[in-house]
């Protein structure tokens, strides 16, 4: 082996050292986590960073006792200027001191999703959602209640007011015509309400019986805002927290969002 190196090995040993540098880096910003090696380097123990020759004198020019690969443990007897005696499980001899390293080349880093990052931002979109079709609910209040005359501007019944919501605030996806079809459309999404308290603000509530469906936008505080054919016109009724008259919500916000 030759005293000197060739340029694209010294390079090879820079980029080495760079590498480890960069990686040292990124671990302690928490990005990236290492996969430990199958052996660690104890006082006195070095590992070859390439694969290399064990020499029988500190020389380049000397015998060749054995090869070894890159990442192979050994133990420093002693160092001789550039060249550092070693043992090996079954050889004794002399390695460059270049070609050792106190880090296992071999070692394999792992680069994780940062999912929390990728999770909080699905929450924004959803809730940003979830606020938009409320901010559209509340500017149809006072629109007049008509089910022959729902798809005309300044009219509604119960179920084009939540469809025309969350179709305006996801920019163009359809949650069913009528509550029938939107809690069919949007079944994985539902949940039996106990209590108004578990209802997210911007969540569709639903009363669902034989001949008597009803449905509107949760706004929180048991206020909910609906398409009223008693009232006759879109408005804002307040329930009591214990009220049974709601009996399902809707996540209808992150099924908008998975549609999208």
């Amino acid at each position: 082996m030759s005293l000197f190196k060739k340029p694209e090995t010294r390079k090879r040993h820079h980029d080495l050292l760079f590498y480890m540098k960069l990686t040292a880096s990124v671990i302690a910003a928490g990005l990236i986590t290492l996969t430990a090696p199958a052996v660690s380097a104890e006082e006195g123990q070095l590992f070859t960073t390439d694969g290399v020759n064990i020499r029988a004198e500190a020389d380049s020019t000397s015998r060749i006792c054995t090869a070894v690969s890159a990442g192979t443990l050994v133990t420093v007897l002693e160092r001789s200027g550039n060249w550092v005696k070693v043992q090996t499980e079954d050889h004794t001899g002399y390695i460059y001191g270049e070609y050792l390293s106190e880090e296992d080349p071999s070692v394999t880093v792992t680069v994780e999703e940062d999912s929390s990052a990728e999770n909080t931002s699905a929450d924004t979109k959803t809730d940003e959602l979830r606020n938009e079709a409320i901010s559209y609910a509340e500017s149809r209040l006072g629109d007049a209640y008509s089910q022959e005359k729902r798809n005309e501007k300044g009219f509604a019944d119960c179920s084009s007011l939540v469809r025309d919501s969350f179709e305006e605030a996801s920019g163009g996806v359809y949650i069913g015509d009528n509550t029938r079809l939107q809690t069919q459309t949007m079944q994985s999404y539902l949940y039996p309400i106990k209590s108004l308290s578990e209802v997210h603000a911007g969540d569709i509530v639903y009363h669902i019986e034989k001949d008597d469906n009803h449905t509107g936008i949760y706004l929180g505080n048991g206020k909910v805002v609906h398409a009223s054919k008693t009232s006759g016109k879109v408005k804002i009724t307040e329930f009591a927290e214990e009220s049974t008259y709601w009996q399902y919500g809707c996540d209808a916000a992150s099924y908008c969002c998975a549609s999208q």
